[in-house]
């Protein structure tokens, strides 16, 4: 009887040990794909890229760049957007709790901005021409740094709960190791 019981006991464990390990498994698998596709460094880009943008649109309106120099600094600030709405890093966003409607908000702004910044690249605009046409899109891309930035904060105070959840759990399941390896 006591045999089967300390058996039945040393089956329980080894079950109950593969469990845990998977569980630390599944954490770690997270915290890998999260420290991958690091939505904070791809958000910071993109609002590095808008400011770029407007920089370079402010160096168009005087006359130190061309339309081909904006028009090159729009997709690659369009492509940072692509990017924080492709593959994994929308549900991470999803599972961190952040709002990011700031990113469909923009996606938006750069839709309507298309045509605009296509129409630069023509050799029959004045000055006067030129300094409203970007004008009219600095004034569509106004308060998005502002915008970009909170969605910085609310992510970087977000992923540092997360870690700060992981390495709790992290803990608790090397006590569970522990005891676990004393029973087995």
């Amino acid at each position: 009887f006591i045999r089967g019981l300390l058996l039945l006991l040393f089956i329980g464990a080894v079950i109950f040990g593969i469990m845990v390990i998977a569980k630390l498994d599944d954490g770690v698998q997270k915290i890998q794909t999260a420290e991958q596709s690091d939505p904070l460094w791809v958000a910071s880009q993109l609002q590095y890229e808008v400011l770029r943008l407007e920089n370079t649109l402010g160096e168009y309106a005087f006359g130190s760049k061309t339309a081909i120099d904006v028009a090159m600094r729009f997709e690659i600030a369009w492509s940072r957007i692509n990017i924080l709405q492709q593959g994994e890093l929308p549900q991470l966003i999803e599972s961190f709790q952040v709002n990011g409607d700031v990113i469909r908000d923009l996606e938006a702004t750069f839709n309507l901005l298309e045509p605009a910044i296509q129409g630069l690249n023509t050799d029959s605009l004045t000055d006067v021409e030129r300094s409203e046409k970007v004008e009219a899109i600095l004034f569509a891309l106004e308060g998005f740094d502002l915008s970009i930035r909170e969605f910085l904060v609310s992510l970087s105070q977000a992923k540092s709960k997360s870690m700060a959840e992981f390495r709790f759990g992290l803990l608790t399941l090397s006590d569970t190791v522990a005891y676990l390896s004393i029973t087995i």
